[in-house]
């Protein structure tokens, strides 16, 4: 005779390796000062994350834009060359 049960394993990433025997006791987990502080360390790390990843698109950006203008200011240069040799000619 098979057992086809489902079982549900209660288990927290604070707490690797250990399973919580009913849904009271990992509910009562759940509101302790030890789950608390891991979730709060694990939000801070993926904000440190994710502000690392904007300030490197902001530099990539800030390096695009100066490269930008730096082409606009060769551009202008170019041209107001070009209308003085025009100037010279006509």
């Amino acid at each position: 005779m098979e057992n086809n049960e489902i079982v549900s394993v209660l288990t927290c990433d604070c707490n690797p390796g250990f399973n919580w025997k009913n849904k009271n006791t990992y509910n009562a987990h759940k509101k302790s000062l030890r789950h608390k502080s891991y979730e709060i360390n694990k939000e801070e790390r993926e904000y440190k994350i994710n502000i690392n990843k904007i300030q490197i698109e902001y530099n990539k950006l800030k390096l695009e834009n100066m490269q930008l203008r730096e082409l606009y200011l060769n551009s202008a240069k170019e041209n107001m060359n070009l209308k003085k040799k025009l100037n010279l000619i006509n």
